[in-house]
């Protein structure tokens, strides 16, 4: 076997010296790229068995021309680029299982398969009536899953008569009823506690939807409010909520730690409502979810709310759901709505989590922007996709 090395500015000029020198027969063996120099160059080391080598002229008949061994020293010297090759490959072996997968291309991949698949009519093997696929492909369109948007449309499908099912207004209207029923099986039990904390990702909005809800109580529901921040970690974070509850005229804690928590809860034991602040904090901080809960277990009830801003996808929204169900929250609060248009994944969510929805908030005026829902309601938000 004849090896060698060539050098090229790029993989085309390489394969072209390859098969000009050792023939249409060679094989690549390896290639990586030279570091240094005004023009980054590839080092392709081909290999082509022992034979003729193109240009050196043609075998006399009957007789074989064996090519001559290369010399020992270009031998041994491929045998170490060889060697330093493998040892590349290892190395990038164990640094590939070392990462995650990558769920992003998968899903991307996914997402052009089903595309296909519901164009050709085959998902899951059944077949909807024109109207019926349409009102599927809205679903989908404004962010309901694929399973979920089936379901509905296939719960539909088999229960109404044929003859209700070519009347794309009436499905709609129909469609958003059985998303009013779906989502209200998530509010049985529900209910208004005295101390209610926010919890959730970092810019999820929790101190802005904290003022919201403390004016609206205090402006419209005539209770007395009492607040208390803990996240003492974000410059100036308690000293904007110290501004709001200047404004509204409510007393303000600042909390450090648990027994600073117990104290100030004590302060404002005459409050109709104690509104918490938490830590705007990574999540996936070793050690966060864990303090978190511990602060908020106490000998009294507290209503623990999960803020999540729809402006994010589907995937980080699932993955905050699940980071943050050790804390045990009980209702959820979607916020930045004014920002998406992909209302479907707050179905996805409550589909998921079984929670109910106690506020949704729509920018950043206090108190304005902020909206407590109902099953019926957040339908027709959904469905419509729009704040209108």
């Amino acid at each position: 076997m004849q090896i060698k090395r060539f050098e090229a500015a790029s993989t085309q000029e390489a394969l072209s010296k390859i098969r000009s020198e050792l023939g249409p027969d060679a094989v690549v063996l390896s290639t990586r790229k030279l570091r240094g120099g005004r023009s980054p160059l590839l080092e392709v080391t081909a290999a082509v068995d022992a034979g003729p080598v193109a240009g050196a002229g043609k075998a006399r008949p009957g007789k074989a021309q064996a090519a001559p061994p290369p010399p020992r020293e270009e031998g041994e010297a491929a045998a170490g680029d060889l060697r330093r090759d493998l040892g590349e490959i290892k190395t990038l072996l164990a640094e590939s299982a070392l990462r995650s997968f990558p769920y992003g291309e998968f899903l991307e991949m996914r997402e052009m398969l089903d595309t296909f698949f519901d164009t050709m009519g085959f998902q899951r093997k059944e077949k909807f009536p024109g109207a019926l696929q349409k009102i599927y492909h809205h679903l989908v369109s404004i962010g309901v899953s694929r399973p979920k948007a089936f379901l509905l449309v296939s719960t539909l499908n088999r229960n109404l008569p044929p003859g209700k099912l070519q009347d794309e207004t009436a499905l709609g209207r129909t469609a958003e009823k059985l998303l009013s029923m779906s989502i209200g099986l998530s509010y049985r039990g529900a209910e208004r506690k005295r101390i209610c904390a926010l919890v959730g990702p970092t810019g999820a909005g929790k101190t802005t939807t904290l003022a919201k809800i403390a004016a609206r109580a205090t402006l419209e529901e005539k209770k007395r409010v009492g607040l208390i921040t803990t996240d003492t970690y974000r410059i100036a974070a308690a000293e904007q909520l110290k501004t709001y509850a200047r404004i509204m005229q409510v007393p303000i804690e600042v909390a450090s730690d648990k027994t600073a928590f117990r104290v100030a809860l004590a302060k404002l034991s005459d409050r109709d409502l104690v509104l918490v602040d938490t830590p705007g904090k990574n999540s996936a901080e070793p050690g966060y979810i864990d303090r978190l809960r511990d602060l908020l277990q106490l000998d009294a009830p507290v209503e623990t709310s999960l803020l999540l801003p729809l402006t994010s996808s589907q995937d980080n929204l699932a993955e905050n759901v699940a980071r943050f169900r050790p804390v045990g929250y009980q209702s959820i609060i979607f916020t930045k709505l004014d920002e998406s248009r992909h209302f479907g994944r707050i179905y996805n969510v409550i589909d998921q989590e079984r929670k109910p929805v106690s506020w949704v908030t729509s920018g950043q005026n206090v108190p304005q922007d902020i909206e407590r829902i109902d099953p019926g309601r957040l339908a027709n938000m959904i469905m419509t996709s729009t704040l209108q």
